[in-house]
């Protein structure tokens, strides 16, 4: 199965939200956010959507002096609903 990606369409101050998006039952689902800020890049704290428990994988930090980080999410459940998904 080709993985299906979905852009990020809201921002507002630390909160992002995707377009809606509608997980296959049983699939493991992975949400990546890209964080930067100049003063140190803030993970987001928590991942929320589609009826589902997100946990998080990974967050690295890489080019420290543009403040860059990416944190990885994954979340897999028998009957997920559709709808976005928000990183705060």
């Amino acid at each position: 199965m080709p993985l299906a990606r979905s852009m990020i369409v809201s921002t507002v101050s630390t909160t992002a939200i995707t377009s809606s998006v509608t997980p296959g039952a049983n699939r493991v689902v992975y949400a990546a956010f890209l964080s930067a800020l100049a003063s140190g890049p803030v993970a987001p704290s928590g991942v929320a959507g589609n009826g589902l428990t997100w946990v998080q994988e990974e967050t690295v930090t890489f080019h420290t002096t543009a403040g860059r980080r990416l944190t990885v999410f994954r979340a897999l459940g028998g009957s997920p609903s559709a709808g976005a998904i928000t990183a705060a």
